[in-house]
Parts: structure tokens; C-alpha cells; sequence
């Protein structure tokens, strides 16, 4: 009974680019039944709304990362003046210029590792989400790409760190014990 029911065989056959319509229209001629589907124009289609899908993410991405940077750098610019009286103190207390330097940097780049762990993590998390639930697709951490952002991180903050820090290694500690005081 089963096998008299009307039945559909699919097949695929793959061509050389620019042969698949001498192929169809040879097929066709010896056997009229057939039907054929180009999944290579759809799968190009597919592959185009993907390309633009990442595209998007990586923009916006990468808008959240340079916001990050200037909220940090803004944050770093308006410590300036107890950093300006941090490093007076140290200086009235004999610390040489180099010193208190080392110190500032070094506190900026364990800033920069922390926001570059945290901005690592919650990138992680965000791409592992979207691309296993909203795109149902395999999901693969890609190491270099990660570590470039998070050594930029550390370079950004340590170098807005940098600058703060060297103007306020200029305040002579006299002035500014005078104006506290």
C-alpha cells in the first residue's frame, strides 16, 4: 500500500562554477520530471546576512570597547588633583620622582587588567549568548583577537594614567601644601 504512494527523490550534483546550466538543460532534455533547486544562490544569500550580522556586532562592539576607554579616561582626568596631592605627600616623605611614577603606572595598568578582564568576560558571555540562543550556531573562543583588546586596554589606561600622572609630578609640593593649607 505504502509503496504505491507518490514518491520525491532528491539528489545533489555539484558543477564547476558557470557549467550548472549546460548540466540542467542536458538533464532536463533526457529527463523532463526533474526539478532543480540552487542552494549555492541561497546559501550565498545566507552566508551575505551573516557576514552583515557579524559586521554589525563587531561595530558595536567596538563602539562599547571606545566608550569604555573615554569613561575611564574621563574618570582617570578628574582623580588628577588627589593624585596631584598623593604624589606631594610621597614627595615631601623623600620619594624620588621615578618612584612615585613606577607606582602611578603600575596602579594604571592593574586598572587596565581589571577593565580588560571584566570587558573580556562580558564580551564572552554576550557573544556565547547570542550565537547560541538568538543564532543557534557553534560558539569558539578566538584568543588572539582578545588578548590584542584587553593588551590596548592596559596600553590606553596606562598611558591616560601616564599623562595624568606627569602633570601632576610637575606640581611643586610648596604651592600645593599652600593651597591646601
Amino acid at each position: 500500500m505504502i509503496e504505491s504512494a507518490p514518491q520525491s527523490y532528491f539528489g545533489t550534483i555539484k558543477t564547476l562554477p558557470g557549467a550548472a546550466p549546460a548540466i540542467e538543460a542536458g538533464l532536463i532534455a533526457d529527463l523532463p520530471q526533474l526539478t532543480f533547486v540552487p542552494v549555492g544562490d541561497a546559501l550565498a544569500r545566507v552566508q551575505s546576512v551573516f557576514d552583515g550580522l557579524i559586521s554589525a556586532i563587531a561595530l558595536v562592539s567596538g563602539t562599547a570597547v571606545i566608550a569604555g576607554v573615554l569613561v575611564l579616561a574621563g574618570a582617570l582626568s578628574v582623580g588628577r588633583q588627589q593624585r596631584e596631592a598623593d604624589a606631594v605627600v610621597m614627595k615631601v616623605l623623600g620619594a624620588r620622582r621615578a618612584f612615585v611614577i613606577q607606582a602611578f603606572l603600575i596602579e594604571y595598568a592593574l586598572l587596565g587588567a581589571i577593565a580588560a578582564l571584566m570587558a573580556g568576560l562580558i564580551a564572552l558571555v554576550g557573544a556565547w549568548a547570542a550565537s547560541t540562543f538568538l543564532l543557534e550556531i557553534g560558539f569558539a573562543v578566538q584568543p588572539l583577537p582578545l588578548g590584542l583588546l584587553a593588551t590596548g586596554i592596559i596600553i590606553v589606561t596606562t598611558a591616560t594614567g601616564a599623562a595624568t600622572t606627569w602633570s601632576a609630578m610637575s606640581a611643586r609640593p610648596a604651592d600645593r601644601l599652600r593651597e591646601d593649607g
